[in-house]
């Protein structure tokens, strides 16, 4: 058993992995943050795209994206603070903090996330 990259110490099995492969959806905007940053962890840029809000994937650069994802080590993730975002929410906020190393150099990057959903599945709007 391994616990998820998303720091939950949970097994990845009852945590990220099944909204990773498309077999689960996130319920939580939490959760699908979670998924994301597990997805840099993995390069999995596919999976960054397509959890895009669909209204704002028009600027998104996919090339960009997968450089960071593939240039850094992802050292983890600390959610500060979520305001909605449950289950029966149509939107949601994620303040957290990723720590990665670039180029030798440690970095932390602290954001405020937004989410909504559409159709009753969550998407990341901004941050």
């Amino acid at each position: 058993m391994s616990f998820c990259l998303c720091g939950s110490n949970v097994p990845a099995d009852s945590c990220c992995a099944p909204i990773l492969a498309g077999v689960q959806k996130a319920v939580t905007a939490e959760a699908l943050m979670r998924a994301r940053y597990c997805a840099y962890v993995q390069a999995d840029i596919d999976f960054l795209s397509n959890s895009l809000h669909p209204e704002h994937r028009d600027d998104h650069d996919i090339e960009a994206t997968r450089q960071w994802a593939e240039s850094s080590q992802w050292l983890g993730l600390q959610i500060i603070s979520t305001a909605q975002g449950g289950a029966d929410d149509p939107q949601g906020e994620v303040e957290f903090i990723a720590s990665f190393k670039e180029k030798g150099v440690v970095h932390q990057h602290h954001e405020q996330s937004f989410f909504s959903k559409l159709d009753g599945e969550w998407f990341f709007v901004d941050g």
